[in-house]
């Protein structure tokens, strides 16, 4: 499998983002700006050496403390990202299973997408959903920070508000959950080849407003061209 090119998430997953974001961090605690993480978080150097697919995943109870900089990185680099994150068809199931109120099964089917694809903030953000919905109030607590640490670490990579300062991303996945983290809805793209690649987002806020944001995939890139060159 290869990775997907800038693309829209299904329809049915879109609510979910936006459903789930208000419960995890609520109507007090609004997001916090990109530009405001960098500056305080300035990103550090980015390895671009492949990670080899039978390299083992860490297997979490997910209350270990984590390096989400260091880990989003090593994991962003593996061979086998596309068949881990993008390739599982119980993503959608879970989705439909959370949209129609079905917590036990969206429960049971974001256990194995966070087990195999730990660095994808939506996948903790509908599992925290799915398991305080089921009233397991601290192994939810446990998702929470996991998404609010990944969502943190992604902007700790620019503000995006230029090419000179983009948001740098493992995957379009984080593309997407940092849009809706931030209230943003994405209203057209384009995708600029580079050097270095660029994914321009036309985007609108909640009060209307219209600005872009510019994102660096510079994962996706490296495992594209790994995979052109075999």
């Amino acid at each position: 499998m290869i990775d997907c090119p800038f693309a829209r998430p299904p329809n049915v997953l879109r609510p979910l983002l936006s459903l789930a974001l208000g419960w995890a961090i609520g109507c007090a605690s609004p997001p916090i700006a990109p530009e405001d993480v960098a500056r305080e978080n300035p990103p550090r150097p980015v390895n671009l050496q492949l990670v080899p697919s039978e390299t083992p995943v860490p297997l979490f109870d997910w209350t270990e403390r984590v390096d989400f900089d260091g880990f989003r990185h090593w994991f962003g680099r593996r061979e086998d990202f596309a068949l881990r994150c993008e390739g599982a068809p119980s993503r959608e199931a879970a989705g439909h299973a959370l949209l129609r109120g079905d917590h036990g099964e969206a429960e049971r089917l974001t256990a194995p997408l966070v087990a195999a694809c730990p660095v994808d903030p939506s996948f903790h953000l509908w599992r925290f959903a799915a398991l305080a919905a089921l009233g397991r109030t601290s192994e939810a607590d446990l998702h929470r920070t996991w998404y609010l640490g990944l969502i943190e670490s992604i902007l700790t990579t620019g503000d995006g508000r230029s090419a000179e300062t983009p948001i740098v991303t493992i995957s379009n996945a984080e593309t997407w959950a940092v849009l809706s983290h931030l209230g943003l809805t994405a209203e057209r793209h384009r995708t600029e080849t580079g050097p270095p690649a660029l994914d321009i987002v036309e985007v609108r806020s909640e009060d209307g407003a219209q600005t872009r944001l510019y994102f660096h995939p510079a994962f996706r890139a490296l495992r594209a061209s790994a995979s052109a060159a075999r």
